[in-house]
Protein backbone atom coordinates (compact mmCIF):
# COMPACT_ATOMS: atom_id res chain seq x y z
CA UNK A 1 0.00 0.00 0.00
CA UNK A 2 1.49 3.29 -1.06
CA UNK A 3 2.18 5.83 1.62
CA UNK A 4 0.09 8.89 1.60
CA UNK A 5 2.10 11.95 0.63
CA UNK A 6 2.99 14.23 3.49
CA UNK A 7 0.98 17.36 3.29
CA UNK A 8 3.17 20.37 3.06
CA UNK A 9 2.33 23.34 5.25
CA UNK A 10 0.15 25.82 3.49
CA UNK A 11 2.26 28.71 4.75
CA UNK A 12 5.84 27.39 5.26
CA UNK A 13 7.31 30.82 5.96
CA UNK A 14 4.92 31.35 8.86
CA UNK A 15 5.87 27.95 10.35
CA UNK A 16 9.54 28.81 10.25
CA UNK A 17 8.94 32.18 11.87
CA UNK A 18 6.89 30.62 14.69
CA UNK A 19 9.56 27.97 15.25
CA UNK A 20 12.34 30.54 15.51
CA UNK A 21 10.33 32.70 17.91
CA UNK A 22 9.65 29.64 20.09
CA UNK A 23 13.37 28.72 20.18
CA UNK A 24 14.41 32.25 21.11
CA UNK A 25 11.77 32.41 23.86
CA UNK A 26 12.89 29.02 25.22
CA UNK A 27 16.54 30.13 25.31
CA UNK A 28 15.57 33.36 27.04
CA UNK A 29 13.56 31.56 29.73
CA UNK A 30 16.18 28.87 30.38
CA UNK A 31 19.05 31.36 30.55
CA UNK A 32 17.06 33.58 32.93
CA UNK A 33 16.31 30.59 35.19
CA UNK A 34 19.96 29.52 35.15
CA UNK A 35 21.06 33.03 36.09
CA UNK A 36 18.71 32.97 39.09
CA UNK A 37 19.99 29.53 40.16
CA UNK A 38 23.67 30.41 39.64
CA UNK A 39 23.25 33.54 41.73
CA UNK A 40 22.91 31.33 44.80
CA UNK A 41 25.03 28.39 43.67
CA UNK A 42 27.94 30.20 42.02
CA UNK A 43 27.92 34.00 41.92
CA UNK A 44 27.56 34.73 45.63
CA UNK A 45 30.10 32.06 46.76
CA UNK A 46 32.53 33.12 44.03
CA UNK A 47 32.35 36.79 45.00
CA UNK A 48 32.86 35.77 48.62
CA UNK A 49 35.91 33.69 47.71
CA UNK A 50 37.43 36.39 45.51
CA UNK A 51 37.01 39.00 48.24
CA UNK A 52 38.34 36.71 50.99
CA UNK A 53 41.78 37.19 52.58
CA UNK A 54 42.84 33.53 52.40
CA UNK A 55 46.37 32.96 51.22
CA UNK A 56 46.70 31.32 47.81
CA UNK A 57 49.65 29.14 48.78
CA UNK A 58 48.85 26.13 50.99
CA UNK A 59 50.31 25.49 54.41
CA UNK A 60 50.27 22.31 56.49
CA UNK A 61 47.42 21.32 58.81
CA UNK A 62 47.69 18.56 61.40
CA UNK A 63 44.52 17.11 62.91
CA UNK A 64 44.53 17.52 66.68
CA UNK A 65 40.95 16.56 67.53
CA UNK A 66 38.13 15.10 65.46
CA UNK A 67 34.71 14.91 67.13
CA UNK A 68 32.17 12.83 65.26
CA UNK A 69 29.38 13.95 67.56
CA UNK A 70 28.67 17.31 69.14
CA UNK A 71 26.25 17.86 72.00
CA UNK A 72 23.36 20.32 71.58
CA UNK A 73 23.83 20.33 67.83
CA UNK A 74 21.27 22.39 65.93
CA UNK A 75 20.40 21.79 62.29
CA UNK A 76 22.20 24.94 61.19
CA UNK A 77 25.43 24.03 62.95
CA UNK A 78 25.17 20.51 61.58
CA UNK A 79 24.99 21.92 58.08
CA UNK A 80 27.82 24.29 58.85
CA UNK A 81 30.21 21.59 60.00
CA UNK A 82 28.98 18.82 57.66
CA UNK A 83 25.98 16.72 58.56
CA UNK A 84 26.32 12.96 58.87
CA UNK A 85 23.24 11.73 57.04
CA UNK A 86 23.22 8.25 58.57
CA UNK A 87 23.45 9.20 62.24
CA UNK A 88 22.41 12.85 62.24
CA UNK A 89 25.51 13.87 64.20
CA UNK A 90 27.72 16.84 63.61
CA UNK A 91 31.36 16.38 62.69
CA UNK A 92 34.03 18.87 63.75
CA UNK A 93 37.73 18.68 62.98
CA UNK A 94 40.26 20.82 64.84
CA UNK A 95 43.73 21.31 63.38
CA UNK A 96 46.99 23.05 64.11
CA UNK A 97 48.33 25.20 61.28
CA UNK A 98 51.98 25.73 60.37
CA UNK A 99 54.15 26.85 57.49
CA UNK A 100 55.74 24.33 55.15
CA UNK A 101 59.02 22.77 56.17
CA UNK A 102 62.22 22.26 54.19
CA UNK A 103 62.58 20.20 51.01
CA UNK A 104 65.58 17.90 51.30
CA UNK A 105 67.56 15.77 48.82
CA UNK A 106 69.49 12.76 50.12
CA UNK A 107 72.26 11.66 47.73
CA UNK A 108 73.84 8.24 47.16
CA UNK A 109 71.37 6.26 49.28
CA UNK A 110 71.69 2.47 49.44
CA UNK A 111 70.21 -0.39 51.45
CA UNK A 112 66.85 1.35 51.40
CA UNK A 113 64.01 -0.32 53.27
CA UNK A 114 60.47 0.79 54.08
CA UNK A 115 58.49 -0.16 57.12
CA UNK A 116 54.74 0.47 57.40
CA UNK A 117 53.45 0.97 60.92
CA UNK A 118 49.67 0.85 61.23
CA UNK A 119 48.84 1.95 57.73
CA UNK A 120 45.39 1.75 56.25
CA UNK A 121 46.25 -1.63 54.73
CA UNK A 122 46.67 -3.18 58.18
CA UNK A 123 43.34 -1.96 59.54
CA UNK A 124 40.22 -3.69 58.17
CA UNK A 125 37.68 -1.43 56.55
CA UNK A 126 34.77 -3.41 58.01
CA UNK A 127 32.89 -1.63 60.82
CA UNK A 128 30.93 -3.61 63.38
CA UNK A 129 27.67 -1.73 63.98
CA UNK A 130 26.45 -2.60 67.44
CA UNK A 131 22.99 -1.16 66.81
CA UNK A 132 22.57 -3.86 64.15
CA UNK A 133 23.67 -6.69 66.48
CA UNK A 134 27.10 -7.01 64.86
CA UNK A 135 29.09 -6.85 68.12
CA UNK A 136 28.00 -10.00 69.91
CA UNK A 137 31.01 -12.13 68.89
CA UNK A 138 33.95 -9.73 68.96
CA UNK A 139 37.36 -11.34 69.39
CA UNK A 140 40.59 -9.38 69.70
CA UNK A 141 41.46 -5.71 70.16
CA UNK A 142 38.83 -3.20 69.05
CA UNK A 143 38.67 0.55 68.75
CA UNK A 144 35.04 1.59 69.33
CA UNK A 145 33.36 4.95 68.84
CA UNK A 146 29.73 5.34 69.89
CA UNK A 147 28.95 1.68 69.27
CA UNK A 148 30.90 1.36 66.01
CA UNK A 149 33.89 -0.98 66.47
CA UNK A 150 36.92 -1.64 64.27
CA UNK A 151 39.24 -4.60 64.70
CA UNK A 152 42.77 -3.21 65.18
CA UNK A 153 44.41 -6.44 66.31
CA UNK A 154 46.51 -6.58 63.14
CA UNK A 155 47.72 -3.01 63.63
CA UNK A 156 48.40 -2.86 67.40
CA UNK A 157 49.96 -5.07 70.01
CA UNK A 158 49.10 -5.06 73.70
CA UNK A 159 51.29 -7.51 75.56
CA UNK A 160 50.38 -6.25 79.00
CA UNK A 161 47.30 -4.45 80.25
CA UNK A 162 48.10 -2.15 83.14
CA UNK A 163 44.57 -0.91 83.76
CA UNK A 164 41.34 -2.55 82.62
CA UNK A 165 37.72 -1.60 83.17
CA UNK A 166 34.89 -3.83 84.30
CA UNK A 167 33.63 -6.64 82.13
CA UNK A 168 30.81 -5.77 79.71
CA UNK A 169 28.36 -8.33 78.35
CA UNK A 170 27.65 -7.86 74.65
CA UNK A 171 24.50 -9.95 74.79
CA UNK A 172 22.57 -6.80 75.68
CA UNK A 173 22.27 -4.28 72.89
CA UNK A 174 22.32 -1.30 75.23
CA UNK A 175 25.79 -2.33 76.43
CA UNK A 176 27.04 -2.70 72.87
CA UNK A 177 25.88 0.77 71.83
CA UNK A 178 27.74 2.30 74.78
CA UNK A 179 31.17 1.01 73.67
CA UNK A 180 33.56 3.95 73.30
CA UNK A 181 37.34 3.48 73.52
CA UNK A 182 39.78 0.58 73.27
CA UNK A 183 38.48 -2.85 74.29
CA UNK A 184 39.88 -6.34 74.49
CA UNK A 185 37.11 -8.77 73.64
CA UNK A 186 36.61 -12.53 73.97
CA UNK A 187 33.43 -14.25 72.84
CA UNK A 188 30.55 -12.15 74.17
CA UNK A 189 32.48 -10.08 76.72
CA UNK A 190 34.71 -7.02 76.47
CA UNK A 191 36.90 -5.09 78.88
CA UNK A 192 37.94 -1.49 78.30
CA UNK A 193 41.67 -0.67 78.18
CA UNK A 194 41.91 2.43 80.34
CA UNK A 195 44.42 5.22 79.90
CA UNK A 196 47.36 5.37 79.88
CA UNK A 197 47.45 2.79 77.12
CA UNK A 198 50.06 0.06 77.29
CA UNK A 199 49.60 -0.74 73.60
CA UNK A 200 52.05 -0.05 70.81
CA UNK A 201 51.67 0.13 67.11
CA UNK A 202 52.61 -3.14 65.53
CA UNK A 203 55.93 -2.09 64.03
CA UNK A 204 59.06 -3.91 65.19
CA UNK A 205 62.04 -5.93 63.93
CA UNK A 206 63.75 -2.83 62.56
CA UNK A 207 67.52 -2.51 62.39
CA UNK A 208 70.18 -0.14 61.11
CA UNK A 209 73.02 -2.72 61.28
CA UNK A 210 74.07 -5.57 59.06
CA UNK A 211 74.57 -9.11 60.41
CA UNK A 212 78.19 -8.26 61.28
CA UNK A 213 77.06 -5.37 63.47
CA UNK A 214 78.26 -2.56 61.20
CA UNK A 215 76.08 0.48 60.65
CA UNK A 216 74.55 0.38 57.17
CA UNK A 217 71.74 2.92 57.49
CA UNK A 218 72.28 6.45 58.72
CA UNK A 219 69.05 8.15 57.63
CA UNK A 220 65.53 7.47 58.92
CA UNK A 221 62.69 9.51 57.44
CA UNK A 222 59.41 9.37 59.37
CA UNK A 223 56.51 9.75 56.95
CA UNK A 224 53.29 9.48 59.00
CA UNK A 225 52.98 5.73 59.74
CA UNK A 226 55.71 4.86 57.26
CA UNK A 227 59.45 4.68 57.95
CA UNK A 228 62.04 5.00 55.19
CA UNK A 229 65.55 3.87 56.24
CA UNK A 230 68.61 4.08 54.02
CA UNK A 231 72.37 4.37 54.07
CA UNK A 232 73.12 7.71 52.42
CA UNK A 233 76.78 8.49 51.76
CA UNK A 234 76.23 11.70 49.84
CA UNK A 235 75.27 15.15 51.04
CA UNK A 236 71.89 16.11 52.43
CA UNK A 237 71.02 19.42 50.79
CA UNK A 238 68.16 21.85 50.44
CA UNK A 239 66.38 21.18 47.14
CA UNK A 240 65.62 24.71 45.91
CA UNK A 241 68.94 26.30 46.82
CA UNK A 242 71.31 23.32 46.82
CA UNK A 243 72.78 24.34 50.19
CA UNK A 244 74.36 21.52 52.18
CA UNK A 245 72.39 20.82 55.35
CA UNK A 246 74.32 17.76 56.61
CA UNK A 247 77.41 15.81 55.62
CA UNK A 248 77.25 12.17 56.81
CA UNK A 249 81.05 11.98 56.83
CA UNK A 250 81.19 14.56 59.62
CA UNK A 251 79.06 12.41 61.97
CA UNK A 252 79.88 8.76 61.11
CA UNK A 253 78.45 7.30 64.31
CA UNK A 254 75.12 9.09 64.24
CA UNK A 255 71.80 8.64 62.49
CA UNK A 256 69.75 11.47 61.03
CA UNK A 257 66.07 11.34 62.00
CA UNK A 258 63.67 13.71 60.29
CA UNK A 259 59.90 13.93 59.83
CA UNK A 260 58.63 14.66 56.30
CA UNK A 261 55.16 14.74 54.77
CA UNK A 262 56.21 13.11 51.48
CA UNK A 263 59.29 11.06 50.55
CA UNK A 264 60.19 9.17 47.40
CA UNK A 265 62.95 8.26 44.98
CA UNK A 266 64.26 11.20 43.02
CA UNK A 267 66.55 9.49 40.48
CA UNK A 268 67.86 6.03 39.58
CA UNK A 269 71.23 6.72 41.24
CA UNK A 270 69.77 6.35 44.73
CA UNK A 271 68.61 9.87 45.51
CA UNK A 272 65.75 10.40 47.96
CA UNK A 273 63.57 13.48 47.80
CA UNK A 274 61.57 14.59 50.84
CA UNK A 275 59.03 17.40 51.10
CA UNK A 276 57.97 19.40 54.16
CA UNK A 277 60.69 18.19 56.52
CA UNK A 278 60.84 19.31 60.17
CA UNK A 279 62.40 18.26 63.47
CA UNK A 280 65.72 17.02 62.11
CA UNK A 281 67.94 15.55 64.83
CA UNK A 282 70.89 13.22 65.30
CA UNK A 283 70.79 10.00 67.35
CA UNK A 284 73.71 7.84 68.36
CA UNK A 285 73.61 4.59 66.41
CA UNK A 286 74.23 2.51 69.53
CA UNK A 287 70.92 3.75 71.00
CA UNK A 288 69.03 1.79 68.36
CA UNK A 289 69.78 -1.83 69.07
CA UNK A 290 68.95 -4.62 66.67
CA UNK A 291 65.25 -5.34 66.16
CA UNK A 292 64.16 -2.11 67.82
CA UNK A 293 60.46 -1.16 67.91
CA UNK A 294 58.64 2.00 66.99
CA UNK A 295 58.23 3.22 70.61
CA UNK A 296 62.00 2.89 71.09
CA UNK A 297 62.63 4.88 67.94
CA UNK A 298 60.12 7.62 68.82
CA UNK A 299 61.49 7.90 72.36
CA UNK A 300 65.02 8.39 71.03
CA UNK A 301 63.68 10.83 68.43
CA UNK A 302 61.87 13.01 70.96
CA UNK A 303 64.93 13.15 73.21
CA UNK A 304 67.24 14.00 70.34
CA UNK A 305 65.04 16.89 69.18
CA UNK A 306 65.77 18.56 72.49
CA UNK A 307 69.34 17.42 73.09
CA UNK A 308 70.85 16.84 69.63
CA UNK A 309 69.16 18.95 67.03
CA UNK A 310 70.78 18.96 63.60
CA UNK A 311 73.35 21.80 63.61
CA UNK A 312 73.03 24.81 61.33
CA UNK A 313 74.48 24.74 57.83
CA UNK A 314 77.96 26.27 57.82
CA UNK A 315 77.26 28.42 54.75
CA UNK A 316 74.40 30.54 56.09
CA UNK A 317 73.56 29.17 59.57
CA UNK A 318 70.31 27.76 58.21
CA UNK A 319 68.63 24.87 60.03
CA UNK A 320 65.86 22.42 59.32
CA UNK A 321 63.10 24.07 61.37
CA UNK A 322 61.30 22.63 64.34
CA UNK A 323 57.57 22.19 64.01
CA UNK A 324 56.80 24.66 66.80
CA UNK A 325 58.88 27.32 65.02
CA UNK A 326 56.55 27.15 62.02
CA UNK A 327 53.26 27.18 63.93
CA UNK A 328 50.73 29.77 62.77
CA UNK A 329 47.62 28.76 64.75
CA UNK A 330 47.52 26.12 67.47
CA UNK A 331 43.82 25.37 67.15
CA UNK A 332 41.44 26.16 64.30
CA UNK A 333 38.33 24.55 62.85
CA UNK A 334 38.79 22.80 59.52
CA UNK A 335 36.20 23.55 56.84
CA UNK A 336 35.80 21.94 53.45
CA UNK A 337 35.55 25.31 51.72
CA UNK A 338 34.24 28.81 52.28
CA UNK A 339 30.68 27.51 52.18
CA UNK A 340 31.55 25.20 55.14
CA UNK A 341 30.57 22.06 53.22
CA UNK A 342 29.49 20.89 49.77
CA UNK A 343 26.13 21.40 48.09
CA UNK A 344 26.02 18.09 46.20
CA UNK A 345 24.28 14.86 47.12
CA UNK A 346 27.34 12.57 46.91
CA UNK A 347 27.91 12.32 50.67
CA UNK A 348 31.31 13.98 50.37
CA UNK A 349 31.34 15.08 53.99
CA UNK A 350 31.60 11.50 55.21
CA UNK A 351 34.58 10.89 52.90
CA UNK A 352 36.14 14.18 54.00
CA UNK A 353 35.86 13.23 57.65
CA UNK A 354 37.34 9.78 57.01
CA UNK A 355 40.44 11.30 55.37
CA UNK A 356 41.03 14.32 57.60
CA UNK A 357 39.57 13.06 60.87
CA UNK A 358 42.51 10.89 61.97
CA UNK A 359 43.76 12.66 65.11
CA UNK A 360 46.11 10.01 66.58
CA UNK A 361 43.85 8.82 69.39
CA UNK A 362 43.99 5.31 67.93
CA UNK A 363 47.81 5.36 68.18
CA UNK A 364 48.16 6.10 64.49
CA UNK A 365 49.85 9.23 63.19
CA UNK A 366 47.46 12.19 62.91
CA UNK A 367 46.40 13.29 59.45
CA UNK A 368 48.66 15.88 57.83
CA UNK A 369 47.52 17.65 54.66
CA UNK A 370 47.64 21.01 52.81
CA UNK A 371 45.20 23.73 53.86
CA UNK A 372 44.65 27.46 53.45
CA UNK A 373 44.47 30.11 56.15
CA UNK A 374 43.65 33.80 56.47
CA UNK A 375 46.13 35.99 58.40
CA UNK A 376 43.31 37.98 59.98
CA UNK A 377 41.10 34.99 60.86
CA UNK A 378 42.42 32.32 63.18
CA UNK A 379 39.19 30.52 64.04
CA UNK A 380 38.98 28.44 60.85
CA UNK A 381 40.94 27.18 57.86
CA UNK A 382 39.77 25.55 54.63
CA UNK A 383 41.03 22.56 52.68
CA UNK A 384 39.92 23.66 49.19
CA UNK A 385 40.73 27.08 47.78
CA UNK A 386 41.86 28.26 44.35
CA UNK A 387 41.20 31.91 43.60
CA UNK A 388 42.20 31.66 39.92
CA UNK A 389 39.85 28.74 39.37
CA UNK A 390 37.07 30.59 41.19
CA UNK A 391 37.55 33.62 38.92
CA UNK A 392 37.48 31.41 35.81
CA UNK A 393 34.36 29.53 36.95
CA UNK A 394 32.64 32.79 37.86
CA UNK A 395 33.42 34.35 34.46
CA UNK A 396 32.30 31.23 32.60
CA UNK A 397 29.07 30.77 34.57
CA UNK A 398 28.24 34.45 34.11
CA UNK A 399 29.20 34.74 30.42
CA UNK A 400 27.41 31.70 28.98
CA UNK A 401 23.86 32.30 30.30
CA UNK A 402 24.33 36.07 30.07
CA UNK A 403 25.30 35.96 26.40
CA UNK A 404 22.48 33.54 25.61
CA UNK A 405 19.94 35.73 27.41
CA UNK A 406 21.04 38.91 25.63
CA UNK A 407 21.20 37.13 22.27
CA UNK A 408 17.74 35.58 22.57
CA UNK A 409 16.14 38.82 23.78
CA UNK A 410 17.81 40.74 20.97
CA UNK A 411 16.45 38.25 18.44
CA UNK A 412 12.96 38.60 19.88
CA UNK A 413 13.17 42.39 19.66
CA UNK A 414 14.43 42.05 16.11
CA UNK A 415 11.45 39.82 15.28
CA UNK A 416 9.08 42.57 16.40
CA UNK A 417 10.71 44.88 13.85
CA UNK A 418 10.96 42.64 10.81
CA UNK A 419 8.00 40.26 11.24
CA UNK A 420 4.50 41.46 10.57
CA UNK A 421 1.04 40.39 9.42
CA UNK A 422 0.71 40.38 5.68
CA UNK A 423 -2.34 41.22 3.64
CA UNK A 424 -3.35 37.56 3.74
CA UNK A 425 -3.51 37.70 7.59
CA UNK A 426 -0.39 35.50 8.00
CA UNK A 427 3.04 36.28 9.46
CA UNK A 428 5.82 37.03 7.10
CA UNK A 429 9.20 38.75 7.07
CA UNK A 430 8.64 42.29 5.85
CA UNK A 431 12.01 43.80 6.58
CA UNK A 432 12.60 47.28 7.93
CA UNK A 433 10.01 49.05 5.75
CA UNK A 434 8.33 52.14 6.99
CA UNK A 435 4.94 51.95 8.62
CA UNK A 436 3.47 54.38 6.13
CA UNK A 437 4.50 52.16 3.25
CA UNK A 438 2.92 49.13 4.92
CA UNK A 439 -0.33 51.05 5.48
CA UNK A 440 -0.36 52.28 1.89
CA UNK A 441 0.26 48.75 0.61
CA UNK A 442 -2.55 47.43 2.79
CA UNK A 443 -4.91 50.15 1.49
CA UNK A 444 -4.06 49.32 -2.09
CA UNK A 445 -4.68 45.64 -1.52
CA UNK A 446 -8.00 46.42 0.12
CA UNK A 447 -8.99 48.64 -2.79
CA UNK A 448 -8.13 45.90 -5.22
CA UNK A 449 -10.35 43.48 -3.35
CA UNK A 450 -13.39 45.82 -3.52
CA UNK A 451 -15.69 45.63 -6.63
CA UNK A 452 -15.44 48.30 -9.34
CA UNK A 453 -19.08 49.45 -8.99
CA UNK A 454 -20.46 51.19 -6.00
CA UNK A 455 -21.86 48.03 -4.45
CA UNK A 456 -20.54 46.68 -1.17
CA UNK A 457 -18.73 43.37 -0.69
CA UNK A 458 -22.01 41.50 -0.54
CA UNK A 459 -22.97 42.74 -4.00
CA UNK A 460 -25.73 45.05 -2.67
CA UNK A 461 -26.02 48.63 -3.75
CA UNK A 462 -25.93 51.47 -1.31
CA UNK A 463 -29.22 52.68 -0.04
CA UNK A 464 -28.80 55.99 -1.89
CA UNK A 465 -28.80 54.13 -5.17
CA UNK A 466 -31.78 51.89 -4.34
CA UNK A 467 -34.18 54.76 -3.79
CA UNK A 468 -35.32 56.77 -6.84
CA UNK A 469 -34.69 60.49 -6.92
CA UNK A 470 -37.25 62.78 -5.37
Amino acid sequence: MAKRPVKKPEYPEESRICGLIFIFQLIAVLSAVSIVYLTVASYVPSIKAIASTYEEFPVICTTTLADDSVENCTWLSCFEWCLTKSSGLCMQIWVSVRQNGTELAFDQCQNQVEKSCTTEDLIPTHRHLCRKDQCENLLGLFNCTKGVCVNVTSAMTCNKFTNLGHQISLKQRINCQALDGFYTCTASYCMEILKPYSCDRRCSDMTVHDPQGSQIRNVIVINNDRLVMAGCHGLVSDRPSGEVMWNPASDPGEILLVSCTHVGNGSPDGQLLAVDCVNASLVQANYLKDNFSLPTLMSAYQNSIINRRLPSAPQNNRQVPLENELTIYNRSKLLVNLEFCVNTLRDECREFFAIHGRDGRDLRSPARFPCYYAPDKNDSVISKFNRNKVIFDFALSAAVPGVLFVFSCSCLVLCTRIVGIGPDAHMQIMGFRRTAELKMEASNVEAELLPNDSSNRNGKKHSSQQRPDG
